[in-house]
């Protein structure tokens, strides 16, 4: 995961020059795409253009930012997820199912289209 990161500690993956907090410059930082779950909510209704439920996570990087992230796996506080970034969007998945994510990103010769990401999602 790349964002950026000042040395007051404040990390995120906005495109941001000066941090927020202290007003210095921001420098490039990257982070390993795995977290941990610091908050959860499940949406009981599905959301337009969406097949089916997805779940919202928080999650905190170590060392780096906090983020929104979807997902249809069920998972609780303090759980270590595997995440991909899909356009603006993360993708949450366990561990052990990131390769599949990938490869199916990899694979993917669609054009980038919302249709194209929920047959993701939906793999």
């Amino acid at each position: 995961m790349k964002g950026l990161k000042c040395k007051c500690g404040f990390a995120t993956t906005a495109i941001r020059l000066r941090c927020p907090r202290c007003e210095k410059h921001m420098r490039v930082a990257y982070w390993p795409n795995q977290g941990r779950v610091l908050a959860f909510i499940k949406l009981d209704i599905i959301p337009d253009g969406q097949e089916f439920p997805m779940d919202l996570l928080m999650l905190e990087v170590k060392d780096g930012p906090k983020f929104i992230c979807w997902t249809d796996t069920p998972f609780s506080k303090g759980d270590v997820v595997t995440f991909v970034q899909l356009g603006s969007s993360y993708i949450c998945s366990p561990a052990q199912d990131v390769e599949d994510i990938t490869r199916g990103i990899d694979s993917s010769e669609g054009d980038g289209s919302d249709s194209d990401k929920r047959e993701l999602r939906a793999q």
